[in-house]
């Protein structure tokens, strides 16, 4: 699950926190967000998650997430053999394999499409 700067930005922190909240506080309520808001997507029928991107770099984030989810294993996509910061390249560089040979780029259970589709167009220089 991923999120930017459309939602979460200075603009909302400054019309959703206390102004005189420390730093250090403002760190701590934005990681234990994140962590619910992880922990919260999760299904109970999940037994490990991997956590790639800048995240997966914050061990007191990844800390956080274990104690909401106690009863699965949390770890990096290093664990499984995948760089945590290259996943997001990875997923674009399948992607476009399915396109160029012309298989479905997506799984209808996963996504709740309502079927198979090849993704993407290709364009000659």
């Amino acid at each position: 699950k991923s999120t930017g700067f459309e939602y979460f930005n200075l603009d909302w922190l400054e019309a959703d926190l206390p102004a005189d909240l420390a730093a250090i506080d403002v760190q701590a309520t934005l990681v234990e967000l994140t962590a619910l808001s992880i922990a919260n997507n999760i299904p109970n029928s999940v037994s490990d998650i991997f956590v790639c991107g800048g995240g997966a770099h914050n061990a007191y984030l990844l800390t956080r997430i274990e104690l909401r989810l106690p009863n699965m294993g949390v770890a990096t996509t290093g664990a499984v053999g995948l760089d945590p910061d290259w996943v997001e390249a990875v997923a674009f560089a399948w992607l476009a394999m399915r396109r160029i040979t012309g298989m479905p780029g997506n799984i209808p259970s996963v996504t709740g499409a309502s079927r198979p589709a090849i993704l993407g167009a290709l364009y000659n220089a």
